[in-house]
Formats: structure tokens, C-alpha cells, sequence
């Protein structure tokens, strides 16, 4: 059985990366797409692209 951090879809994980970015005082700009590659490991064009087909 795989852990639950590895079977959690993106639109699940992602309002938690914005709250904790928002703590941090890093929501917006560069800082915010740093942390984001940091936590789903993915580029920003492919979380552009889910963030629209998810539409969160």
C-alpha cells in the first residue's frame, strides 16, 4: 500500500500549498512558483494547465 501523500490528486494538495505559502508571506511572484516546484516537483506550465483543467 502506497503512502497517502503519493496517491493525493493536485487539486487536493494544491489550496494547502496557497494557505501555506500565504503563513510564510510568500504568495505571489517567483517565491510562490519556487515553493510550488518544490512541492509537486512539476514546472509551472503543467500547473498552469491543471490548475485550468481542475479549474481551481
Amino acid at each position: 500500500m502506497k503512502p497517502r501523500i503519493f496517491t493525493t490528486t493536485f487539486p487536493k494538495v494544491y489550496p494547502l500549498i496557497v494557505q501555506k505559502a500565504e503563513r510564510k508571506g510568500h504568495a505571489n511572484g517567483e517565491d510562490f512558483e519556487k515553493l510550488n516546484f518544490w512541492y509537486t516537483h512539476n514546472n509551472n506550465q503543467l500547473i498552469w494547465r491543471w490548475l485550468d483543467e481542475y479549474k481551481i
